[in-house]
This record gives structure tokens, sequence and C-alpha cells, in this order.
């Protein structure tokens, strides 16, 4: 793996765009797109993205638990069952003001820790799980073609 490759998936953790990181790495805009699924599709880079998301995970010791912890306060914040308290700053006098507050946006806290999860690994799918949802798909096809050729139609 060369230093270019090394450094697009450093860009890459940053936003999980492999568009934006292989252009950021300095490959070209015009066939970043096609180029940057290429790239997440080689072993080497696979590989290098594993190790530099279990250095990342370490240094900011964010664990699949830590996730869970943060998404079960993020629902009793924006249920209500918990207060959000906050500290707003006069820009004018610098008087510090504290506040509670029950109303939350949860669509974008969510969203920022899916994101975290991404970003370490959290919640894929083993190569097992992946292999039975291909099975249950193709079953499911079969069905289908079964049902279609005796002529049941399918609810739906």
């Amino acid at each position: 793996m060369n230093e270019k490759q090394r450094l697009f998936c450093r860009e890459y953790l940053k936003d999980l765009n492999g568009t934006q990181a292989l252009i950021r790495a300095g490959y070209s805009a015009k066939t970043a797109n096609v180029q940057a699924a290429k790239m997440l599709a080689k072993p080497s880079i696979k590989e290098y993205l594993e190790l530099l998301r279990e250095d990342l995970q370490k240094k900011e010791k964010v664990t699949p638990e830590w996730v869970i912890q943060n998404l079960k306060k993020l629902h009793r914040q924006c249920t209500g069952q918990e207060k959000i308290n906050l500290t707003i700053v006069d820009a004018n006098t610098r008087k510090r003001f504290d506040t509670t507050k029950y109303k939350f946006d949860a669509t974008n806290a969510n969203r920022s820790l899916e994101n975290i999860s991404k970003i370490f690994g959290f919640f894929e799918l083993t190569k097992e799980q992946e292999e039975q949802v291909k099975d249950v798909r193709s079953l499911k096809e079969e069905i289908k073609e079964l049902m279609k050729k005796n002529g049941i139609k399918s609810s739906p």
C-alpha cells in the first residue's frame, strides 16, 4: 500500500465519504466516485481501515456499550425523562446563565451517534449473518417464482 492510499484511509474515516476522501487524498475528482468504490473493495485497504478504526477506538475510548449508553440517554432526554442542563454566555457581558431544557433535536443527535458507530465499525453484520440474509432473500425469490408459476397471488 502506498502513502496516497494510506492518506485516503485516514481521510475516509473523517466522514465516511469515499469520493471526498479520495479527492482530499489527491486523486482526480473526475473519476473519484468509481475509484473510491474500487479502493474500498481492496483487501489491503479494508485491513488498514480496520487498524485505523481500532487505534481510534482505543484513543477515544468509544465502545459499543458507550454508544448504547448514549443512545439510551438521548432517548430519556428526548422523552423528557432527563433534563438537559445548558450554560448560556451573554456575548456582550460575558455573564453565564444556567438553564434546563427538555426539548431536544433527537434526529441529529441520533445521527451523530450512528456515524460514530459506523466509524468504529460497530453493528455491522458478520460474514455468517450476511450469508443468512442472502439465503433468506434467495428463498423469498424462489417462493415468489413458485407462487407465480402456480398462479398464486402474493399478499402485500
